[in-house]
Parts: C-alpha cells; structure tokens; sequence
C-alpha cells in the first residue's frame, strides 16, 4: 500500500515546492547582491533657493545607485514625457495618490521625490592670542523625502541630512593680520565641509533607498 501511494504523495511534494517556489518571485524586483531591489523614478528635488542643486542632487544620485547598486531607473525622458502626459507642471515633491499614479504608469515600484529643506553653513573659532586657533567648518543639508511603493500600497516620509566637517589649525606667532594667501585657505576648507556634507547627503539617501 506505501509502495503505490510513495509516487503520489513525492509529486505533491514536488508540486509544493515548486508552487512556493514560484509564489516567491515578485515581477517588480531585481535580486542584485543578496537584495531586492526594485525598479525605481527619482524626480527631481525642489530647492527654492538654488533650483539647478536639486537637478544636479538628483543627478549625483542616480550616478550612485546605477553605478554601485545597479538598480534600474526609469529613464529621464521617459519620466519627463510621463509627466507632461499626466499634466503635472510642478513633479517636485507629489503628494502620495500622485505619485502612486505616476508609478503605475512608468511601471516603476519605487517613486522618490523630495525637497532640500535647508543649508548651513557654520564657523567655529577656537582661538589662543597669539599663538594659534583652530577653525572648524561645519556644513549641513538637510532633505525632506517622500518613498512611495506604487504597488504595495505604502510610503515612507522622513527628514534625511548630510554633514561636513573640515578642522584647520592656524599658527599665529604674534601676526593678528589675515592675507589673501589665508582667506583662501579658508575658502577651499569651506568647500571642503560643504563638499562632504553633499556627499553623506546622498550616502544617507542610498541607505534609505536600499534599506
């Protein structure tokens, strides 16, 4: 009687296994390096006092997800045709139903979109008279971002940042003047802050993106 029933019962076990097997793919995601990552649009980040920064942010970070992740984007064309075709005149930073709708029609999973919220910019100058002081140049951007999941039915909203901070020590020996030679210094440093505040602004965006 086991003998007879042993075929059956190892093809429903196959069967099983095999229909587990195939309920586990999920269309809209690419496994790359042990992740699921999906398909995603990133539209452009709003800035309201330096436009073309929000462009280039956005920029900078499909470089990075492409490059280091290999996350399909949707490509900008294809977005920006979506988007006159949908009749949106401002994309920057959708409320959740739009952006949802703007998923399905890319047939993108993922739908970013956000605002830089903020820049500072700060000096601080420990000072000894007469002998040295020591400049710290902290540099923060702070973004607003809205992650919305086209098909599943969920977003996330959150306050991501990035900060800089570049330390210089300037030996005084009694001279109280400041030269050009040391205002530039001062200028490159600054760039320095500001330069790796951008990048943790968009590590800190990749972490939440592939998270």
């Amino acid at each position: 009687m086991i003998k007879r029933l042993f075929p059956l019962i190892l093809s429903v076990v196959v069967l099983t296994l095999c229909g587990c097997q195939v309920r586990s793919v999920d269309p809209y995601y690419t496994r790359i390096r042990h992740k699921r990552l999906p398909n995603m649009t990133i539209i452009d980040f709003k800035d309201d006092l330096q436009p073309a920064r929000g462009k280039k942010l956005v920029a900078d970070l499909r470089k990075k997800l492409a490059a280091s992740y290999k996350i399909p984007l949707i490509e900008h064309d294809a977005l920006a045709t979506a988007l006159r075709e949908s009749h949106i005149e401002n994309p920057a930073f959708l409320e959740v139903d739009a952006a949802r709708k703007l998923g399905k029609r890319l047939n993108a999973n993922l739908v970013l979109t956000g605002r830089i919220v903020d820049f500072n910019l700060e000096e601080k100058v420990i000072n000894v008279p007469l002998l040295w002081s020591t400049t710290k140049y902290i540099a923060t951007f702070k973004t607003e971002i809205l992650l919305v999941r086209t098909f599943r039915g969920r977003q996330s909203f959150r306050e991501v940042t990035g900060t800089g901070e570049v330390k210089k020590r300037n030996i005084q020996l009694l001279y109280l003047g400041q030269d050009n030679n040391f205002q530039f210094i001062s200028a490159a440093e600054k760039q320095r802050a500001v330069k790796a505040a951008y990048d943790d602004l968009i590590n800190n965006l990749v972490k939440v993106i592939t998270s």
